[in-house]
């Protein structure tokens, strides 16, 4: 680096800059300083971008959850030295969100946007998205959070569709807003058919107008329920939460409005299909009922399935022993395939299932995905 002559920058001038460009904490207060020196907030943003890692990151790596650190005032103030050379004016209004400061940094805005209440901005695959939600909703507040975590959905879809996808069948069960269908659609950026199923009356609307404001006004959106048997089902919709869920029993699962959806099974979705590749599966414990209501589809279409356990839903909202579920599952798929730091592990025997189960019950969220498939050839091709 190449120092201008002239004042030294803010010290939080580049410790912002390092967060919103690079999407980490500097190495140390020496390197903060040796920037400092640059002297000009612009060339420092240019430097940054220039960077191997800056490049890696937008190519497909992401943005760390841990990283969207929450900006402050500071951060603010950042934002104009680095698009402008300059501090913040003496009146700026409410801090916009992480992502919003990043992408209009990375994106040469001029000015930054305001954030309509029920709105987000997101990055999926190095990419921002618009996401609207219910305004207040613990969900929407926490979607950039939620959409970091979907890298390794967007890996798997790569590694299973190799070509881009071409012609490929996607379908996300319990879609929600529609982040994991984002992350799905850029996995596989030339698939042909994607469906969304939503039960959530409340969540249907918003999905499919997150969607369509995202390049995917194609995509099918169903509002039902994935059931084991076709019929009728009473979701339990919490006031609270963005999410909805079946219960086996009422267990005092609370307040929040009921509703009677359609309840549609795998099979009958799946009928008129010639492929479907991946099927990914958050349904709040009822993913079980779902994969048996689609096993003969799932079989004949050779489909991988993305799953959640989820400890307390299988619990809570299914009544059942979460390794009663693995094993199931094991019954039902050839393979059971795990993620850990170094990527995907097939998970042989029962002792390494139990295993499996015993560790997502140690860690802190409880809960974590699982590959439910019918040969390992997308293992070999994760990266």
């Amino acid at each position: 680096m190449s120092a201008t002559p002239g004042p030294e920058l803010p010290a939080h001038v580049v410790i912002w800059a390092y967060r919103l460009i690079l999407g980490r904490d500097a190495e140390s207060k020496e390197v903060i300083r040796q920037w400092q020196s640059l002297g000009d907030a612009p060339a420092l943003v240019r430097h940054f971008m220039d960077s191997a890692e800056f490049r890696q990151t937008r190519a497909g790596r992401g943005l760390a959850p841990e990283s969207l650190v929450p900006p402050d005032a500071e951060a603010l103030d950042a934002w104009h030295w680095l698009r402008h050379g300059r501090p913040a004016p003496r009146e700026t209004g409410p801090v916009p969100p992480f992502l919003t400061l990043r992408e209009a940094l990375l994106h040469g805005w001029d000015t930054l946007p305001e954030v309509p209440p029920d709105a987000v901005l997101v990055e999926v695959d190095g990419r921002p998205h618009w996401v609207r939600g219910i305004a207040g909703d613990p969900y929407l507040r926490n979607a950039p959070n939620e959409a970091a975590m979907l890298q390794r959905l967007v890996r798997l879809t790569r590694a299973l569709l190799p070509d881009g996808g071409e012609g490929a069948v996607l379908l996300d069960g319990g879609a929600n807003l529609g982040l994991s269908a984002l992350a799905m659609a850029a996995g596989a950026p030339r698939h042909a058919r994607l469906l969304a199923i939503e039960p959530n009356p409340r969540l249907s609307a918003l999905l499919r107008d997150n969607l369509a404001r995202n390049g995917l006004a194609r995509a099918e959106v169903h509002q039902a329920a994935l059931v084991a048997t076709p019929g009728e089902v009473l979701l339990h919709d919490p006031a609270s939460a963005s999410v909805a869920f079946v219960t086996a029993a009422e267990n005092g699962v609370g307040s929040g409005a009921r509703h009677v959806v359609p309840g549609l099974t795998l099979d009958e979705l799946a009928r008129p299909l010639a492929r479907l590749d991946l099927v990914k599966l958050d349904i709040e414990g009822s993913e079980t009922q779902a994969i048996k209501g689609g096993l003969r589809s799932l079989r004949r279409l050779r489909t991988a399935v993305y799953v959640e356990l989820n400890i307390w839903t299988q619990l809570r909202f299914a009544g059942v022993n979460p390794l009663r579920v693995i094993e199931t599952w094991a019954k039902w798929f050839p393979h059971v395939v795990h993620f850990t730091e170094a990527g995907p592990r097939p998970v042989e025997g029962v002792h390494a299932r139990s295993k499996m189960v015993h560790d997502i019950l140690m860690s802190p969220g409880r809960h974590d995905d699982i590959v439910l498939c019918f040969d390992l050839d997308w293992v070999k091709r994760w990266v």
